[in-house]
């Protein structure tokens, strides 16, 4: 590959038995790397790919020139991360929101499939979708050091890891797992004749207090249903006590629902922060009704709001009394005023534009065209 591809000759090998963590400070603080987003690795190992989560990489696979699948393991120079008080929540969200159920778990397979028959294959080739269907179905085990291995062989299997010792590089009770989060129209009926299907859905994974999406569908002909998924996972995120939401690649549908980006060295430092957070899990044991868990998080932000107000008002009431400015006699004081005016606006303007161009999105050399485009198109 690095004979034949360019790509691969400047991308890092990611060789399982490395200090991955060491490998992550490396990557995140050279220049080298600093326009780039990938890595690369010919091993589809389970708990290779679990530690690589674990330090902050979102992994994909591709499959170049059909000669060999890829694990594509990158970390953007700029990352989006949801939290929950920025959560944009429409009224038409919290009407629809009526009609929807959301279940975590159910019909993983089906969710993958739906991603697959709305996106393509894309990167979801097989090495990929039997790591992340074994790990839903499975759990995530760390090996022991007897059983383990630095294999580096092209498509490692998920339960074969080959010979030799592995160095165990972090705790092997990192809390780690692969989920889908489904969304479901139910019609009006209700009791036993009480019906659902299928609308929405998301694949993606857990880092102790982190939830990282993958990718997701939306069924054809379900208006709104994409947005008030998402709008649904983040208030379920909250509810169940996650840190915050990574969103991944930063997308402009992704920044209009409220996500904000984030500077890789900033992701990893709040990644960091929860990864290790033992308490949160990723569960729901019922079909859980949409709509209250909308209200929920609306009425979370409202608190918010309420409480800063507070804040505000009180810090203004202790601010010392200061005496009016007084009024200049020169008969040019109108004059003055304009031209300060005309000042102020002008610096607000440059600081506005200067704020908007610090925290434009960077182009990565790296940024592909395999993520969803829209929330409707998930």
């Amino acid at each position: 590959l690095q004979e034949c591809s360019n790509f691969h000759q400047t991308r890092p090998y990611i060789r399982p038995g490395v200090d991955i963590s060491e490998f992550t400070k490396h990557f995140c603080s050279s220049k080298k790397y600093e326009d780039i987003a990938y890595g690369w690795s010919l091993s589809f190992n389970r708990h290779f790919f679990a530690e690589l989560c674990y330090d902050g990489w979102l992994s994909i696979c591709s499959y170049p020139s059909r000669v060999a699948y890829v694990l594509m393991p990158w970390i953007d120079p700029e990352r989006c991360i949801m939290d929950y008080r920025n959560v944009h929540i429409s009224k038409k969200v919290v009407k629809r929101s009526k009609r929807y159920v959301l279940s975590v778990n159910r019909v993983f397979d089906q969710v993958v499939s739906k991603c697959i028959e709305q996106h393509g294959e894309s990167w979801l080739y097989k090495p990929m979708v039997r790591i992340l269907k074994g790990l839903n179905r499975d759990g995530h085990r760390s090996p022991s050091p007897s059983s383990s291995s630095s294999s580096s062989g092209c498509c490692d299997s998920d339960d074969k890891e080959g010979g030799g010792a592995r160095k165990q590089h972090h705790s092997s009770s990192f809390k780690f797992g692969v989920h889908s989060i489904e969304m479901w129209a139910v019609s009006s009926a209700g009791g036993e004749d009480e019906k659902k299907w299928l609308v929405a859905g998301d694949i993606g994974y857990t880092v102790g207090g982190c939830y990282t999406s993958m990718t997701g569908f939306r069924a054809p002909g379900t208006v709104g249903a994409g947005t008030t998924q998402l709008v649904a996972t983040a208030a379920l995120l909250r509810k169940l006590g996650f840190g915050f939401w990574d969103l991944g690649m930063v997308l402009k549908y992704k920044t209009e629902l409220g996500g904000v980006t984030h500077s890789r060295e900033d992701f990893i430092k709040r990644f960091h922060s929860v990864r290790d957070d033992s308490k949160v899990e990723l569960q729901l044991p019922n079909f859980t009704p949409v709509g209250p868990l909308i209200r929920g998080l609306r009425d979370y932000q409202k608190s918010l709001l309420a409480t800063k107000t507070k804040t505000s008002g009180n810090n203004r009431m202790q601010q010392p009394l200061m005496a009016p400015p007084k009024r200049s006699k020169c008969s040019d004081s109108s004059s003055n005023s304009s031209t300060s005016s005309k000042s102020a606006k002008n610096v607000c303007n440059g600081s506005s534009s200067s704020s908007s161009s610090s925290s434009s999105s960077k182009r990565s050399k790296d940024a592909v065209g395999t993520r969803i485009e829209g929330a409707e198109n998930r």
